[in-house]
């Protein structure tokens, strides 16, 4: 609550103050740093999730996708892609292809400017590229049902 008002440091001072930590609070204090820009920080919470045996699951993984989309963080965020299922076995989802098309956007925003084309007519052609790659058709197929 603390963080979508815009106070990271209150939401930190809970966070640090609670007695036990779950992977709810811990979600919560990760997805407030990657809101707030602060993807170093949420990277960091996240390894310190995982030193204190918790599982980073779905949510976890989107909001560390999203600080690292928020913060220019591209490689970092492609390697969490690609581990989802293999290392952490969380399925990705659509939210999850959202970000590694604002990944690959803030990448080179200079592309879709040269182009003179819309920001979202590149994200859907970096989407549809990242879908080809890792060939989950069917989320393209939902996706395209979605804009239709």
């Amino acid at each position: 609550m603390y963080a979508k008002c815009g106070s990271i440091e209150d939401a930190n001072e809970m966070f640090n103050g609670m007695n036990t930590r779950d992977c709810v609070s811990l979600n919560a204090i990760i997805s407030a740093y990657a809101l707030h820009g602060e993807g170093n920080r949420a990277l960091s919470l996240f390894e310190d999730m995982k030193e204190e045996g918790f599982s980073p699951d779905e949510i976890t993984l989107l909001a560390i996708l999203q600080a690292c989309s928020y913060t220019g963080l591209w490689e970092t965020g492609l390697r969490l892609f690609n581990e989802m299922e293999s290392k952490y076995g969380a399925k990705s989802g659509i939210e999850h292809f959202a970000c590694m098309v604002d990944l690959r956007i803030f990448q080179k925003p200079s592309i879709y400017q040269q182009k003179s084309i819309s920001r979202l007519t590149y994200a859907l052609e970096n989407f549809s590229q990242c879908v080809h790659v890792i060939g989950e058709f069917d989320i393209w197929q939902v996706s395209c049902e979605m804009f239709a």
